[in-house]
């Protein structure tokens, strides 16, 4: 429990300041290290670290905007709040929505224009999008379900009075008009049909547009060492063998992918490797003894592995460690070297029976592993345990895995920050 609490702890701390600024209800604009927390939820305020390393809070009521790196823009507004209800226990009876007057809030904003787009994710989990045609006041574009009783039974019905708000000013671009008429309450919908309606009323379109957040892709060899132990139960002689562990290389391509909003530091890496495990052994026997019987088993197989690895990488500086636990799923590549041979000394002499056995088609596997990341360099300890090569009910077998891996992740992503004095001003 401590250590989850630590871990916690941890996790809040790591959010980090970035170079931004604020303009003040006096049109001052001050500079310095904002916190950005890439937040989920519309920030109710935000967090400013002078030069001198003091901190100020400011709330919407206090300032008219703020900037920080990479790329999040926030006006502050007071607005009239729809604050219906969406969990479906708490649906209301009525068609008309519940409206909070003269709220004060920071709205993201997405396209800055002739008309420009504003969101807002609360606490209760409720997307809100907000409009402002030149300098008129900010509108939210409304849309809510309620419940209305047929034939003694409530049913959901979706008001979408947004489509109407937007043909208000849509009239100044009628080819909009068959869009707006047939438009989905999105971001990615709202967004595009208000970029297109700027560019239809002025030759300068879209002063500003805030782009989805690329995902990072990254890919890169991957090269390991690693023993792995095979243990076997069941009916077999095998219980008695002690099959030595097989120390191999393994190697192969790994493909991440960053999630966004994460600030790099969740991602979920794929690898396909390829591992081979080699070991031999016999049943102990007297070679003094007049009759004996000894078995003797040659595993040698190969399989190509799968592996989906959810990946944890904590902001520390140049030097992150990194933790991730997943799965593997192993298809068999060869086997031909999988065997038992049954030797018996008989006065005639020494009897050889040879089995040759089949190893499991598809092999599974749990991961945990940790390291450090160095930039694109990761280095990792990892553990693997599985069910083993046996496919046989009667044979129950596990493999464990302890290795060293190395990968060298090239980005497919060529991400570049704005900086404060390239930002647009509001």
């Amino acid at each position: 429990m401590l250590f989850i609490i630590m871990v916690i702890k941890f996790l809040h701390a790591s959010d980090s300041y970035k170079p931004g600024y604020i303009i003040t209800n006096e049109g001052d604009t001050i500079k310095g290290k904002l916190l950005n927390k890439n937040w989920s939820f519309n920030p109710a305020q935000i967090s400013m670290q002078s030069g001198t390393g003091k901190l100020h809070e400011y709330t919407p009521a206090q300032i008219q905007l703020f900037f920080v790196q990479p790329d999040e823009y926030y006006v502050s507004a007071q607005v009239d709040l729809d604050v219906t209800p969406i969990n479906v226990e708490h649906l209301i009876l009525e068609n008309q929505p519940i409206i909070k007057k003269d709220t004060a809030v920071f709205l993201r904003v997405l396209v800055r224009g002739p008309m420009s787009l504003y969101s807002m994710h609360d606490v209760e989990h409720k997307r809100h999008y907000f409009i402002q045609y030149k300098e008129e006041p900010i509108t939210e574009l409304i849309n809510f379900v309620y419940k209305m009783p047929v034939n003694g039974n409530p049913q959901k019905v979706t008001l979408s009075k947004y489509r109407n708000q937007l043909k208000t000013y849509f009239t100044k671009c009628r080819k909009l008009l068959k869009d707006v008429s047939e438009l989905d309450f999105t971001r990615k919908h709202l967004q595009r049909t208000v970029e297109a309606f700027n560019s239809c009323v002025s030759k300068d379109g879209s002063e500003y547009v805030r782009k989805p957040e690329p995902i990072n892709y990254q890919i890169g060899p991957v090269i390991g060492f690693a023993s792995t132990s095979l243990d076997f139960k069941g009916a077999t002689p095998l219980n008695n063998t002690n099959l030595p562990a097989s120390n191999d290389l393994t190697f192969g391509v790994g493909f991440t992918i960053g999630i966004p909003r994460s600030k790099n530091r969740w991602a979920i890496a794929s690898e396909l490797l390829w591992h081979r495990y080699k070991t031999s052994a016999s049943t102990p026997v007297d070679p003094n003894k007049e009759f004996y019987t000894q078995y003797q088993y040659n595993v040698d197989v190969s399989y190509l592995k799968l592996n989906i690895l959810p990946r944890y990488i904590f902001p520390t500086g140049t030097v992150r460690p990194f933790i991730n636990l997943g799965i593997s799923i192993g298809f068999l590549v060869n086997d031909d070297e999988y065997k038992e041979t049954l030797f018996v000394k008989q006065l005639s002499g020494i009897r050889t029976d040879e089995t040759q056995w089949h190893a499991r088609s598809m092999e599974s596997a749990f991961i945990a592993g940790a390291g450090l990341a160095v930039k694109q360099l990761f280095v990792e300890l990892r553990y693997e345990r599985g069910n083993g090569v046996s496919p046989y009910v009667q044979i129950a077998s596990t493999r464990s895995y302890l290795g060293v891996h190395a990968t060298y992740q090239f980005s497919l992503l060529n991400k570049k920050k704005l900086k404060y004095d390239q930002a647009p001003r509001f």
